[in-house]
């Protein structure tokens, strides 16, 4: 039942009165391609990969796909801009 305001009531959707991660949402991130992220770097994609191993950058499997947070790559150009 919503309020007037539209906000949902603070207490638990489920039978136990438990939180449950079905009803729980993520924050959204913009994955990009390996190779999307050479692109912005001016690297090669097996660099980014070399990042990605060194720890530089955090990887998501989408599938067999992997992914970098588009986020990460323009705080280390930010980093890397202002030394």
């Amino acid at each position: 039942m919503l309020k007037k305001s539209g906000a949902k009531p603070a207490k638990a959707n489920t039978k136990s009165g438990k939180f449950s991660l079905r009803n729980a949402t993520m924050p959204k991130r913009q994955l990009i391609s390996t190779t999307k992220a050479a692109a912005l770097l001016n690297v090669s994609p097996n660099t980014v990969r070399s990042f990605i191993a060194a720890g530089t950058f955090k990887a998501y499997k989408v599938g067999r796909l992997v992914k970098v947070d588009a986020a990460e790559i323009d705080a280390y150009l930010d980093r890397v801009s202002s030394k």
